[in-house]
Formats: C-alpha cells, structure tokens, sequence
C-alpha cells in the first residue's frame, strides 16, 4: 500500500524539481486537473498549462532557481514565501533576487491548486522630525 506523501514533502519536491527543470517530475505531482494562477491574475489549467508556463519560463535565456524562505501547512494547503534568484543560463551570474508568494492546495498526494503572488511590503514608517530649538 502506498502513503500519501504529506504536503510540506510535495512543496519541497517541487522546488527540487523545478531547480533540476524536471517537467516529468513536477507533473507527477500535479493534478491533471491543477490550476495555476500567477500574480497578474492569468490562470493555466491542468498539465498543459504547467507546462507551458515551465517552458515559456525556460525560454526566457536565464535560469530561475527557488528555494522556501518559510511555509506554514494547515489542513493540506501550504503557504509560504519563495526566495528567487534569476541567473544567466550561459554563466550562472546572479541578475536578480525576489521574493514570491506561494500557496499550494493538496488533495490526496497531488497539488491541485497553485497560487503565485508578490510579496507586499509595507511602506516604511516616515522618519520622525527632530525639532530644534
């Protein structure tokens, strides 16, 4: 009888995969029927659309590499921020770093719902003026 593989071992296969732009084994992990909403609110559907986005990503000439800077996990939905790190395919050089917001929805040992945002940061308090005398 197979287990279930709980859904933080999922999210960290995931990130593993997609270092190793292991399409196969991301899909394995993905619903057929998984929907991927990124940030600027446009939706794939199912393994098609996960790969597309995976291979438009790869199209780009730079590497994208992830890694969680933290997640939490309640009731099969992993949430958390990535850390990404674009780099030159040709020469590893780093070009930039960000952040994402992730959100996975498991069912069953398969992801069937990914949400991808920006990470917000809060405005920064003004600088109290100092009054002179």
């Amino acid at each position: 009888m197979a287990t279930t593989p709980h859904p933080v071992a999922i999210a960290v296969h995931l990130q593993d995969s997609f270092n190793r732009r292991d399409v196969d084994s991301i899909l394995d992990f993905l619903h057929r029927t998984v929907e991927i909403t990124q940030a600027d609110g446009s939706t794939a559907l199912g393994h098609r659309g996960a790969r597309r986005l995976l291979e438009e990503a790869d199209a780009m000439g730079t590497a994208r590499y992830v890694d969680w800077a933290h997640y939490v996990c309640r009731d099969g939905v992993v949430s958390g921020a990535l850390k990404v790190q674009l780099c030159e395919k040709s020469s590893g050089d780093t070009l930039a770093e960000s952040e994402a917001v992730v959100t996975l929805d498991c069912e069953k040992g398969k992801v069937r719902a990914i949400a991808l945002g920006e990470v917000s940061r809060p405005e920064s308090d003004p600088v109290p003026e100092v009054a002179h005398s």
